[in-house]
């Protein structure tokens, strides 16, 4: 998802910066993109099934991909959209 209104932090587990533990992603509140988040994350919280397949298409990326955040996050981008579209 390509978007210039979010700021992400990342929190790295040593010196070397290799190893991400944690992303924060900043947007602005109340705004289109925070709304959708919200709304994706209870939408997932209350529908087993979807989360399930959200899982699904993380794990798959793992298991066949090593490309990095950008790829992984064009790689569920779709998914993402699909669920944004209920809220409408």
């Amino acid at each position: 998802m390509k978007d210039l209104h979010k700021v992400v932090f990342a929190k790295f587990a040593d010196n070397t910066y290799e190893v991400k533990t944690h992303f924060v992603h900043l947007v602005e509140y109340d705004k289109e993109l925070w709304n959708n988040l919200i709304f994706f994350k209870n939408y997932l919280n209350l529908n087993e099934n979807v989360r399930r397949e959200y899982l699904n298409l993380k794990l798959d990326y793992v298991q066949n991909n090593s490309s990095g955040i950008g790829q992984y996050t064009d790689h569920k981008e779709e998914f993402v959209k699909r669920i944004y579209t209920k809220r409408r």
